[in-house]
């Protein structure tokens, strides 16, 4: 299932504070109202709610303030370390239609003051923190704890929200003080699920190219409470827009799911304003050993959309390209971000349970991710699968090979090895395929035993090419070793920290093989058994382009573009290696043992009708120092499928 992973969003709701003071300070930590009121005057850009209660919460009424308290704490070096000294509510004047509350008003231009303002909550715990820091006072204001869930806001209550005044600087307060505009942030998250494409302007998906009908979403291990105010030094300030650095979490993990059903779902096609989170500190990697002990998106529905048999997928929160079980779960989920996951294709059946697909390693799901702000109008993030794309070895309709003009026939893997021993034997050797790329010592031509080998190092990439030359069929890379008859392939090409740009050698200068390493060390999907392709397997994709990118569009599957590493490698046959025919041969094994300096890579930009052979780096083949493109395939139906 390609699932457009998630958007979120940070709605930054803009609270001008104009504030005029009068009236005197105490050193007392507690105050009474002073007799002359510094009057605070709160100008929301919001409108007022309503009064309606229900289990989802409209776009709009996530945008509102109902409720206003002003927490006017001492300097310190950050409010963190400041002092509550005194809290006011607003009270809403529909005339100005602004808050107005009463504070403390400032001894002189030494006097200064941080101000917290706090939006949407039951306030009447503040009145009893006087002489806390932020610190203390971020530990007790907490929501109540979650019971069985799922989390819910009414219009009326609307969701809580913090915001520090004036960029968290501190300032005096006098009469007519403008404050200025304060932004506060939603103290939860928000989760959007939909299929197809998801069109901004109407703010819905369409349901398009994907044949799939979704009856039920499951939030496994949710928070199970959230803060009002995030964690000290968890928030920053970017020209005057508040943002969280991390989660703030409140407490443990809920041991039930929260149901979500066709009630919340629309048409089966998407379910929006009805998923609401706690922050939750993630870490760790996809399908490592705390699988089941964080939170996870499960989504129920019918594959086809006609089935009567519903299946179950698991989404996690990261935002790698693909869902691999090295992906970083760096993906926290954090307050007043939305995280929109849209599925665009569906590969294969789930689980037959959402406690399976929470519990087993993702299955025929993918996913695209992005991180924005909670705002209105967002756009999808390019959607990204999370395991990979599939691609089957078959003949044409007319019976023969796959094959084009610039690469040749492309042949299938065959039950026996073909490559192991000269033509003029004319026999077969048994061969662990799986052990085909092992990364034991490389045979150029050996005699005994098939190892854990690389493979053999290959004269010419065609048969044509060696007919032509009059040479050994049985070294043409695409006839002797075949492709693999099912291969998942990955997505897109490979990155990591080291080659950022996407480039890599095949070897590097320490002898490591820097190429079969990346692709090993990938495992997307949470596959453990990802590899790099051999050239016939290269020279499949490139023949079943038409094929990939008709069933796959650019937004799951990124067709390859430019060169690519091959597992084979590439040198000249040595003169003797060979002496004598039949069962009087002999080898010379300080010849064979040997490991060659190139390797085979494939140019995907040549046309299909080039003559065969063009798509070969040759003549000369590249070093295998040189830096060239990656992309990961590994088998279906190995037993890693099985799980």
């Amino acid at each position: 299932m390609s699932c457009s992973h998630l958007k979120l969003v940070k709605l930054c709701i803009p609270v001008v504070l104009i504030v005029f003071w009068s009236s005197c300070r105490s050193d007392d930590p507690v105050y009474d109202v002073p007799e002359s009121p510094a009057l605070v005057t709160l100008s929301v850009s919001s409108a007022r709610a309503g009064s309606s209660v229900q289990t989802l919460l409209p776009s709009g009424d996530q945008d509102k303030i109902n409720s206003v308290y002003v927490l006017q704490f001492t300097s310190g070096s950050g409010v963190v370390d400041g002092k509550l000294l005194y809290v006011a509510e607003g009270v809403w004047n529909g005339s100005k239609k602004k808050y107005e509350a009463t504070l403390l008003k400032s001894t002189g231009n030494s006097d200064l003051y941080r101000v917290v303002i706090l939006a949407n909550i039951n306030g009447g715990i503040l009145y009893t923190l006087y002489g806390k820091t932020y610190a203390e006072i971020q530990q007790l204001c907490l929501s109540g704890t979650i019971s069985g869930g799922p989390l819910s806001f009414t219009s009326a209550a609307g969701i809580p929200m913090f915001g520090v005044a004036r960029n968290d600087m501190p300032f005096e307060v006098g009469s007519g003080t403008d404050i200025g505009e304060v932004r506060l942030l939603r103290s939860i998250a928000r989760v959007d699920v939909g299929i197809g494409r998801y069109d901004k302007t109407t703010g819905v998906w369409d349901g398009s190219g994907v044949d799939f009908r979704m009856t039920d979403i499951q939030v496994w291990k949710a928070g199970e409470r959230y803060a009002w105010m995030p964690v000290p030094g968890n928030y920053v300030y970017t020209g005057g827009d508040p943002s969280v650095t991390a989660a703030s979490p409140a407490g443990g993990l809920s041991a039930l799911p929260w149901i979500y059903d066709s009630s919340d779902i629309v048409s089966g096609l998407y379910c929006k304003d009805a998923i609401f989170l706690p922050e939750t500190n993630l870490g760790g990697s996809v399908f490592d050993d705390a699988h089941t002990e964080r939170p996870a998106i499960i989504v129920g529905g019918h594959y086809p959309s006609g089935s009567g048999i519903k299946s179950w997928y698991r989404i996690d929160f990261t935002t790698s390209s693909v869902n691999s079980s090295t992906a970083s779960l760096d993906l926290d989920i954090l307050r007043n971000h939305l995280y929109r996951f849209t599925i665009k294709k569906v590969g294969a059946a789930g689980y037959t349970s959402a406690e399976e697909a929470y519990e087993k390693k993702p299955l025929g799901l993918g996913f695209t991710a992005g991180v924005k702000p909670w705002l209105t109008g967002i756009t999808d993030g390019a959607p990204v699968p999370v395991s990979g794309v599939r691609m089957f070895y078959k003949l044409r309709t007319d019976g023969t090979r796959p094959q084009s003009r610039a690469t040749g026939q492309v042949y299938e893997k065959a039950a026996f090895w073909r490559g192991r021993l000269d033509y003029q034997y004319g026999n077969s050797q048994p061969f662990d395929y799986n052990d085909f790329y092992g990364e034991g010592s490389n045979f150029y031509y050996p005699y005994e035993g098939v190892g854990s080998n690389n493979g053999d190092i290959y004269h010419y990439g065609t048969v044509a090419e060696a007919e032509t030359e009059n040479h050994n069929l049985r070294f043409a890379a695409l006839w002797v070793e075949g492709a693999y008859p099912a291969l998942m392939i990955a997505p897109d090409d490979l990155t990591d920290i080291d080659h950022p740009d996407g480039l890599f050698p095949w070897r590097d200068t320490d002898g490591s093989l820097t190429a079969f390493d990346a692709c090993r060390a990938y495992e997307g999907g949470g596959y453990t058994d990802w590899r790099l392709p051999r050239l016939s397997e290269l020279a499949l994709m490139f023949v079943n382009k038409e094929e990939l990118t008709r069933e796959y569009p650019a937004a799951v599957f990124r067709y390859p573009t430019g060169k690519y590493w091959s597992g084979n490698e590439y040198a000249l046959r040595p003169a003797g290696l060979v002496t004598g025919t039949g069962s009087g041969a002999s080898y010379n094994y300080e010849k064979g043992v040997k490991s060659a300096d190139q390797a085979w890579a494939f140019d995907f930009d040549v046309l299909p009708t080039a003559n065969a052979g063009a798509v070969f780096e040759k003549g000369p083949w590249p070093s295998k120092s040189e830096k060239r493109k990656v992309r990961c395939v590994r088998q279906i139906g190995s037993d890693l499928d099985k799980d």
